[in-house]
């Protein structure tokens, strides 16, 4: 009888084949579900809530059993069937939140998910270069077409030391433009105000360490307002009395005014132009301060009149005219 070592070498290569891919189909059944974390919001401040969400796309997680693990403590309170999502408040600058779920799915497969992510901080401060008086307390605004640095202040501390925020990568956005500035020690981003009204500007800024261990992300509006003019009294000594509601000028022949300037996008007052008008009758300033104007009593009573002031931005077109101020000259 003759065989056909052929064939049967055929059927046993076959059979292995055929136990090969069982095996392999196994093996890809007994994997571990992946599971991924989220967390919200993805950088920590110091004393905030943060939420953190398991998720895995291969079932429902309603079915699915949560262990969590919180720097090293096991959690029986916050775990169980459809717990995949947590809320923890962050502790001080410096610490860290170490965060381990156990997910176990009904068919008992399980799946594990881990991360630790130190706390830092992150501010965020605007400067308009628009001017302002010297003796002005408030905050310089920014106006149309105008220039404006937002500066980042990050506190970022692991192993217990403080990284110098030179020492940082940040990711600058502007309204619709991503990576609109990106570098190391980029902390200051600087841009120009849109001329067109009531834009808001959308600044964004992601900041990291240079190996991604630390991730902070802030975000700040930016609203330019538009440029004022206000009328000041100025005193016989040669001051101007900034908190005159009233310009009430008794018993004295003349009687001097001064306009000045905010939020105009100018190194110098005497970049802009000035146009004063008494009633209905334009005047000048002195040549030499065109902001600045001396009024004469020719009568011997007290009367009344309106007197205004308009500033101008030759290089802008920006302009403010001051509120009509009612004067008593005696």
């Amino acid at each position: 009888m003759v065989r056909n070592t052929n064939n049967i070498r055929i059927i046993i290569l076959f059979l292995m084949a055929m136990f090969a891919v069982a095996d392999i189909a196994y093996a890809q059944f007994s994997l571990p579900q992946p599971v991924s974390l989220t967390v919200t919001p993805s950088s920590l401040s110091p004393g905030a809530t943060v939420v953190i969400r398991a998720e895995t796309p291969l079932f429902e997680p309603s079915a699915a059993v949560f262990k969590w693990t919180i720097d090293g403590r096991a959690r029986p309170d916050i775990s169980g069937i459809g717990k995949n999502e947590i809320q923890l408040t962050t502790g001080v600058i410096g610490t860290s939140i170490r965060v381990i779920v156990a997910v176990t799915d009904p068919s008992g497969t399980q799946g594990t998910a881990s991360f630790t992510i130190p706390v830092s901080d992150l501010a965020l401060s605007w400067f308009a270069e628009t001017y302002v008086p010297k003796w002005y307390k408030g905050k310089a605004l920014p106006v149309g077409d105008s220039v404006v640095d937002i500066a980042a202040f990050p506190n970022v501390v692991l192993g217990g030391k403080q990284i110098p925020p030179e020492n940082l990568v940040y990711q600058w956005s502007l309204d619709d433009q991503d990576r609109a500035l990106v570098g190391l020690g980029k902390r200051v981003f600087r841009i120009r105000t849109s001329d067109l009204p009531k834009t808001t500007h959308n600044i964004h800024v992601v900041v990291e360490d240079t190996n991604k261990r630390v991730r902070q992300e802030g975000e700040i509006f930016i609203e330019p307002t538009s440029p004022r003019a206000v009328i000041y009294p100025v005193s016989p000594l040669g001051g101007i009395e900034p908190r005159s509601a009233s310009l009430f000028q008794p018993n004295r022949e003349t009687s001097d005014f001064q306009v000045e300037p905010f939020f105009f996008p100018v190194e110098s007052k005497r970049n802009l132009t000035y146009e004063w008008s008494v009633g209905a009758q334009s005047i000048e300033g002195t040549p030499e301060n065109p902001w600045a104007i001396t009024l004469h009593s020719l009568i011997q009573q007290v009367f009344s009149t309106i007197l205004s002031a308009a500033i101008t931005d030759p290089v802008t077109s920006l302009s403010s005219v001051s509120q009509q101020v009612t004067i008593f000259l005696q």
